[in-house]
């Protein structure tokens, strides 16, 4: 396996650069974010360009920010009152090194050459520095100059940062790899040598499965008992040029032929509608045969990795379930958590937003990719720092790390987390998951995995190792936060994404479920809010009008609540107790119901009587949570008749200060036993009497 070739310049003048992330010489005590400096002046830069050093060339050609394109930003600019001087300097020191931050039309002729032209600036005083980014928590390990920065010691104040970073990699076998983590891109995806190291993970992970041993003691085995109703069976063709031989396999009807076969499940993104899927009409053809050529490019590469890994069953949906089959597809739908959860491995084409799209391409660096290497001051992690190595680091253009398709997907984090052992191919490198190594192991890249905002849970395991029903609960809430934010086809699946993980906590939690939470915590989350940013309208309100669950369910909220008397579910199948729901859903609650005094709709301001306040008038702001307060879901300007809406309050405190949360709801009549709905939410702001 081979990494991306960057062929990274060095020279005499590089060497100069030493990267010391414990002692850098220059550094003043007063500097408080996280920067490495060079013992270079700024005016030897020149000097080495014109001997054709790459790396000062790239300094020099580079645009360069100036600290007064931050003085006009909000909340920087500079007050009449000059007390508001000293701070307003500091706040420019730490905005000119947030990259949001940077002005947006480029200046390329806004380079360090004008500083050195500069005759008002104390070249003796002017030092080069990067401003560092160390993203697994080690103060050693850097990620990335996120810029690099020219420094006045005189005046203690960054004068210019340039606009580009550069992304740090150390060889494997570099002394530097120690320190700092990340590693070179693999470029050969699928390579032999590729796929003997994931086999080398596979066979250290799960042992012997044919006869249901693993090594790791937290990976489950798979049952000796169960297969899914259909499988794709793969057989290599005589030839290498011949494509592999497929065919529907019906484990019932065959069961008298094999045993509990190891298997991979397939986890990616449909991406739209799929043309090639199993229908009545194809069943019969597809028992003897199906055509390798026919199938799209993440199917076709899926097979590839299957008999690569020696593995010669595959589970794919819409190759192995009935598409147009209503009653098929809600039984293996409902199948679905006991498919992943007894495979040998989950195959996650992470990089494919679609399935037309392959993933085992070669991996390219982006543009030219310009690349130097530097030297990096090693010291033993024991002892008073006195053993030093010189290694080197890597620099390379900064990389765009977009967070990989298949992260963004609502049933593929069910699917993740239910499979024992997941392989992910990702845009930057093959990951390996499993329950027992978290981050798990990977071949290039970050040791770390991407996260990006939340959208994608960090751990292997389902449920923590400690058996307390708190530590329990806290786990499945934040799992649901994570699993809000990616995205659905069918809103109406809402629910049953998550009813095999669901499963999983109830053996644990001992609670009865209740449409996506716990009947035991419902007077804390009652008062959950939906992040508009993540959830649009259109996501809420399901396109087909198809029924997604009760108003009143999902994401947690601390504080005192209304009484809970019952819970009364509808389940569509009986069967299926962490399941998806029908219309009817209702939960019994003992609270007093709050009349709404509107005031402005359209800025969703409204008047309350708290009983928290000892019965004072409060100005209350008003949330929607993408749905609406209109009657029809129209304008806000004509609103819901007044004496339909009420807020039923879930948290209150008292005091000279009135506070206040809960849920707006809607309802159609006034009596012991009303049935209301929720609209959203409302927070006290303000006590107004």
């Amino acid at each position: 396996m081979a990494p991306l070739s960057l062929s990274p310049h060095s020279c005499r003048h590089c060497r100069r650069f030493v990267v010391d992330p414990e002692s850098s010489p220059i550094l003043d005590s007063d500097s408080t974010e996280p920067s490495v400096f060079f013992d270079v002046q700024l005016a030897d830069l020149p000097t080495a360009a014109d001997d054709n050093c790459d790396f000062a060339k790239w300094l020099l050609d580079s645009e360069w920010i100036h600290r007064s394109a931050f003085a006009s930003q909000d909340g920087v600019a500079r007050a009449e009152n000059d007390l508001w001087y000293p701070l307003q300097q500091q706040l420019i020191d730490t905005v000119m090194l947030v990259h949001s931050c940077l002005p947006g039309t480029p200046e390329p002729a806004s380079t360090p050459r004008a500083l050195l032209k500069d005759t008002t600036a104390n070249a003796d005083s002017i030092v080069l520095g990067a401003h560092t980014y160390q993203g697994s928590g080690s103060p050693t390990d850097y990620f990335n100059f996120l810029c690099f920065i020219i420094r006045d010691q005189a005046t203690k104040a960054n004068i210019y940062r340039s606009r580009e970073g550069l992304t740090i990699f150390a060889q494997p076998d570099d002394p530097a790899a120690e320190h700092v983590r990340t590693r070179p891109i693999e470029s050969e995806v699928a390579s032999d040598q590729a796929f003997t190291r994931i086999k080398i993970w596979l066979e250290d992970c799960s042992g012997d499965l044919l006869h249901g041993k693993s090594r790791h003691s937290k990976c489950p085995t798979p049952s000796p008992h169960y297969l899914p109703t259909r499988l794709v069976q793969l057989n290599q063709s005589g030839t290498a040029e011949s494509p592999p031989e497929l065919r529907l396999f019906e484990t019932k009807a065959n069961a008298g032929d094999m045993q509990a076969a190891p298997y991979a499940a397939l986890s990616y993104c449909w991406g739209g509608e799929q043309l090639f899927n199993l229908t009545h009409d194809r069943l019969d053809s597809w028992r003897s045969s199906i055509r390798y050529q026919k199938l799209p490019s993440t199917l076709k590469e899926a097979v590839i990795v299957c008999l690569k890994l020696g593995i010669n069953y595959l589970w794919v949906d819409a190759l192995c379930i009935i598409q147009v089959d209503a009653v098929d597809k809600s039984v293996e739908i409902a199948d679905m958590p006991n498919i992943y959860r007894n495979s040998t491995l989950t195959i996650a084409p992470a990089s494919a937003s679609a399935v037309t799209q392959a993933f085992l391409g070669q991996q390219t660096y982006p543009g030219s990719a310009p690349a130097f290497l530097l030297p990096y001051r090693c010291r033993a992690a024991d002892g008073d720092g006195s053993q030093q190595v010189l290694g080197n680091i890597v620099l390379s253009s900064a990389i765009q790390e977009t967070e990989d398709p298949l992260h963004t997907r609502g049933w593929t984090l069910q699917e993740r987390l239910l499979s024992p052992r997941n392989l992910e191919f990702g845009a930057r490198q093959t990951r390996w998951i499993c329950q027992q190594l978290n981050p798990g192991l990977c071949d290039g890249w970050r040791k770390q995995a991407d996260y990006h905002g939340g959208s994608r849970s960090n751990s292997g395991q389902l449920v923590s190792g400690s058996d307390e029903y708190a530590q329990a609960v806290h786990d499945w809430y934040s799992l649901v936060g994570v699993y809000s934010k990616r995205n659905l086809t069918q809103p109406s699946d809402r629910i049953l994404v998550m009813s095999g993980i669901a499963e999983r906590y109830g053996s644990v939690l001992k609670d009865q479920y209740v449409c996506g939470m716990w009947l035991g915590t419902l007077r804390s989350v009652l008062g959950w809010n939906i992040e508009a940013k993540f959830v649009p309208k259109a996501d809420v309100q399901s396109p087909d009008g198809a029924y997604q669950g009760p108003t009143w369910s999902w994401c947690p909220q601390e504080g005192r609540g209304p009484q809970v008397l019952g819970f009364s579910p509808k389940l569509k199948n009986l069967a299926h107790t962490y399941g998806a729901v029908e219309e009817g859903c209702s939960l019994h609650l003992r609270d007093l119901l709050l009349p709404v005094i509107p005031l402005d709709f359209n800025e969703r301001q409204a008047t309350v009587k708290s009983s928290g306040g000892r019965g004072a008038l409060c100005q209350c702001q008003l949330e929607l949570d993408g749905r609406d307060l209109s009657a029809d879901g129209g304008d806000l300007a004509q609103p819901r008749r007044v004496e339909d809406m009420f807020l039923l309050e879930l948290d209150s405190a008292g005091g000279s200060r009135v506070q206040g949360v809960g849920m707006l709801v809607a309802g159609f009549e006034m009596n012991p036993t009303k049935h209301i709905h929720q609209i959203g939410d409302f927070s006290i702001q303000q006590w107004k009497g």
